[in-house]
């Protein structure tokens, strides 16, 4: 799977752009998604990157680096992307391009694949957002798989996560919940939390577990968020 972050995340800020990526990842785990799941933050004429400074670029990519230390790739320049992901897609493997609209999910894949062709749209300036371009699901040659270019969302249903499972689609919070003192420990208030210890010990990022719990509580309530509308 490989998101791209839009230009309305990247003017909103950090705290929004973790937020997003944190539902992303873990509604793509659903499915049982292997292999990477790459933030790609793409500049040099192609993603909503060139439209920031490189004073906030910086803070981006100190923002995310932790994704990257648990083992999400984060793909910040465009040479990168254009030689790397065609390596990385092994023998019939779908890889998705998933992000809000605008987000540059189409002209990516223009750059990557030179005959894919695919229909690009300007962000409104009235809204502040992308408008629908892609409104088909499409799937392009690309490596030893395949690409498939989606249309944007505005919302991520996390209802289908089993509230007790959520913790599983945070990786690091899985691999430290082997040494918590309770088997299915939910990470909340039970004592000999591992994941609690490492958090207060600074090891696991408190934007996470924030929305960790905030994740919690939308399942619980049945909510649909609907994100930067």
């Amino acid at each position: 799977m490989l998101t791209q972050l839009s230009r309305t995340e990247l003017l909103l800020g950090k705290d929004a752009m973790k937020r997003l990526a944190d539902a992303r990842v873990a509604v793509f785990g659903i499915g049982g998604v292997g292999g990477y799941v790459c933030e790609a933050l793409v500049r040099s004429g192609v993603g909503a990157f060139d439209l920031i400074d490189d004073d906030k670029l910086s803070e981006i990519k100190k923002s995310l680096a932790y994704y990257q230390e648990i083992g999400y790739p984060v793909f910040t320049d465009y040479h990168d992307v254009q030689i790397k992901i065609p390596e990385l897609i092994g023998k019939d493997q779908i890889w998705t391009l998933a992000g809000q609209s605008g987000a540059g999910k189409s002209t990516l894949l223009n750059h990557l694949k030179e005959d894919a062709h695919q229909a690009t749209g300007e962000i409104s300036t009235s809204l502040n957002r992308g408008k629908h371009t892609t409104r088909k699901v499409e799937l392009f040659k690309l490596g030893e798989g395949f690409l498939a270019d989606t249309p944007g969302f505005s919302s991520i249903d996390l209802t289908p996560i089993k509230l007790n499972e959520l913790c599983n689609y945070f990786v690091e919070f899985k691999r430290a919940s082997q040494k918590c003192k309770f088997r299915g420990c939910q990470h909340l208030k039970e004592p000999g939390c591992e994941v609690k210890k490492l958090l207060e010990e600074g090891k696991i990022l408190a934007s996470r577990y924030k929305d960790y719990l905030a994740m919690r509580t939308e399942i619980s309530e049945g909510r649909i968020p609907e994100y930067l509308k």
